[in-house]
């Protein structure tokens, strides 16, 4: 910390300047991803950073929860930004997107083993295999991340349950600038890339709560 305090000088300049002294200050953030211009030029304009903030996840909840930030925290975070950095650079503070992933796929279970139940499992492990911050893992959220198809694949076949999977493809669910949602589905456009690629740098890739 005290290391940390001589780099930055309570001054926000740099990337990583902003990033430590927002965990320094709010102990309740677990994470900050600042976007800047350079790289990210058709997100952010000139003399702008982003920054994307994740609070603590609490590790006693075990189901599909959605970490965000309230707004009240957002503005506070803003505004203490802005008292320590220059008054010519613009700010934001926001939450991170969601965007969905739905696999589809046609199943055969191994002989003996119920179809509910394991189709329960199967859905379960995804997340687990995906996400497991979803289900109290502590483990940093993945921000404008990619996930392998093929990947995601091999780890359902190899689920010592699954006898063998037919008819693979994914559904990416995702805002619009403009408002709304579009989607992206590989049964439709097989020409599409072997990647799911978040859609914005302060995107994170989730499943679907119920899956194949």
């Amino acid at each position: 910390r005290t290391s940390e305090r001589l780099r930055h000088k309570n001054r926000a300049v740099s990337a990583w300047d902003y990033e430590r002294l927002v965990l320094e200050k709010f102990p309740n953030i677990h994470q900050v991803k600042c976007v800047t211009h350079v790289g990210n030029e058709d997100y952010v304009g000139k003399g702008s950073v982003t920054l994307v903030v994740v609070p603590k996840i609490d590790k006693n909840i075990k189901s599909y929860h959605l970490p965000v930030v309230n707004y009240t925290v957002l503005d506070s975070i803003k505004e203490y930004l802005k008292s320590i950095s220059s008054p010519f650079v613009n700010i934001e503070v926001r939450n991170p997107i969601y965007e969905r992933v739905k696999i589809s796929a046609g199943l055969r279970f191994i002989q003996g083993k119920n179809n509910g139940t394991f189709l329960k499992k199967l859905n379960q492990d995804i997340i687990e295999f995906m996400c497991p911050w979803m289900l109290g893992v502590d483990q940093e959220l993945e921000l404008g991340g990619v996930l392998v198809k093929d990947v995601i694949l091999s780890f359902i076949e190899k689920c010592p349950y699954v006898e063998f999977v037919t008819k693979f493809s994914t559904v990416q669910v995702f805002p619009k600038d403009k408002g709304g949602f579009d989607v992206d589905d590989t049964a439709i456009h097989s020409t599409n890339s072997p990647i799911i690629k978040a859609t914005k740098p302060w995107s994170i890739l989730i499943p679907f709560e119920n899956n194949p």
